[in-house]
């Protein structure tokens, strides 16, 4: 069972993407006598708006809203607002898989609408968003393990070719990415002189949206060939003639909020070609995100008739108003084979860059014989579930090496999994080799801090 939904400020559903199991088990609890005049978006508006409710009176007047309600029929229901709406993941999974999953949610709206949820009432968006989350798990590796399973030279022959491109293409703006994807990784990137790095969210999110670009061009290809006359969800941006506008990570809390356009196209099966053009809005998006957060908080001290920090607020708003009108006016290649033979008893390792926010990660296909998916899978949800109660050895070093003050350093973890056979001395050695040879593999400056292992 499976639902993913947002409500409006009237508890009006906005966008709703479930299953069978879900509708089926909403309409168990209704009370009409006939299902016939009750269409699907209103059983599930009624039978949830005293929930919904609920937890806006809660934020409203205590400021202290449901992270997640857990039934005991196994439901698991999460929550989370962003500007005045509410966001829910309902399902049987375990919290902090639906919590991570709500958070891809509510980035994923981020990243394609910006600031505008209204956008979803069109149903080109509601398609857009349905596809992404039904591709945010299609990938060939766990998210955000950047980087792609080839030879160093397939890399630097993309970039070459990015490089010969870039030369013949005439963009209306100066700033511009290049990029090849291989599935949902990166081969290569190239981005034109003064351009602003894409942080690690944003190529996740752009690997997604290859992922779901290649599943389109498959079904389309095999039109004919459908048995099953099954409808294909049409995503016009992808014809030759179009693009899409989505909104890729900026300001202080790197937020989807600064707009660029973006182009793909595919060159043979699984590897596509795509353009992300830098639309110079980045200032106004970082205001524009600003004022919405501002506006949402002045509208909750209003609710809870908390006067005393309004003309603070107010004065807020109005700086971050006048700066957007203001403005308005004005890779690595990881495979585990190589390694096994190196380090035996080593079956799988994520070398995690905490400062940058970002791990690299052989692929899973190169160790399905030794460490199922869903192993690792289950491994990743520990580590959140961990993360999330506090418990993190990188971050308990760093308050103890440098309290108080931390700026400026780096902190990198190596997180390895050994056979249980193999002997701790053993395993001990083998990852402090390990880290060196993947340190300089994701293009680290030389230290001596491996050392400490």
């Amino acid at each position: 069972m499976k639902a993913a939904l947002i409500f409006d400020t009237v508890n009006d559903l906005v966008f709703g993407k479930w299953d069978s199991t879900f509708i089926e088990r909403m309409k168990t609890f209704s009370i009409q006598e006939s299902q016939n005049d009750v269409t699907e978006n209103n059983t599930v508006s009624q039978l949830l708006a005293p929930i919904i409710t609920s937890q806006r009176v809660m934020a409203a007047q205590f400021g202290n809203t449901y992270s997640s309600i857990q039934c005991k029929d196994k439901t698991t229901i999460v929550f989370d607002e962003w500007l005045d709406h509410v966001f829910m993941i309902i399902s049987e999974d375990y919290v902090d898989d639906a919590h991570r999953e709500l958070l891809d949610f509510k980035t994923f709206v981020q990243h394609i609408c910006g600031q505008n949820i209204n956008l979803l009432h069109s149903s080109i968006y509601q398609d857009w968003l349905s596809v992404l989350l039904d591709c945010r798990t299609k990938g060939d590796t766990i998210p955000g393990a950047n980087g792609v399973i080839g030879e160093s030279g397939a890399t630097t022959s993309a970039l070459n070719a990015l490089k010969s491109v870039s030369k013949s293409l005439k963009l209306p703006y100066n700033h511009s990415h290049l990029m090849l994807f291989v599935g949902d990784k990166l081969l290569a990137l190239y981005s034109s002189r003064g351009t602003e790095d894409l942080s690690p969210p944003d190529l996740i999110l752009l690997s997604i949206q290859c992922i779901a670009a290649q599943e389109y061009w498959l079904e389309v290809q095999n039109e004919d060939n459908n048995p099953d006359n099954q409808e294909i969800i049409r995503l016009p941006w992808l014809s030759t003639e179009n693009s899409a506008v989505v909104n890729l990570c900026a300001g202080p809390g790197a937020s989807p909020c600064a707009p660029h356009s973006i182009h793909l196209a595919e060159i043979a099966p699984r590897i596509t070609f795509a353009v992300v053009v830098d639309l110079d809005l980045r200032e106004t998006g970082i205001s524009a995100y600003m004022s919405n957060q501002i506006l949402s908080n002045l509208r909750r001290l209003l609710l809870q008739r908390n006067l005393e920090l309004l003309p603070n607020t107010l004065d807020s708003l109005e700086a971050a108003l006048k700066k957007s009108t203001g403005e308005t006016d004005a890779s690595c290649s990881l495979t585990l084979h190589k390694y096994v033979e190196e380090f035996p008893g080593l079956i799988h390792f994520i070398y995690v860059d905490r400062t940058a926010g970002r791990f690299l990660a052989p692929d899973m296909a190169d160790c399905a014989d030794m460490l199922a998916p869903d192993t690792v899978r289950r491994a990743v949800c520990r580590s959140f579930a961990v993360v999330r109660e506090g418990y993190c050895a990188a971050t308990q070093l760093l308050e103890l090496a440098f309290p108080g003050d931390s700026r400026g350093v780096s902190v990198k973890e190596l997180i390895c999994i050994h056979l249980g056979l193999l002997p701790a001395s053993t395993a001990v050695q083998q990852a402090r080799r390990l880290a060196h040879s993947v340190h300089e593999l994701a293009g680290d400056v030389a230290t001596g801090a491996a050392d400490l292992l």
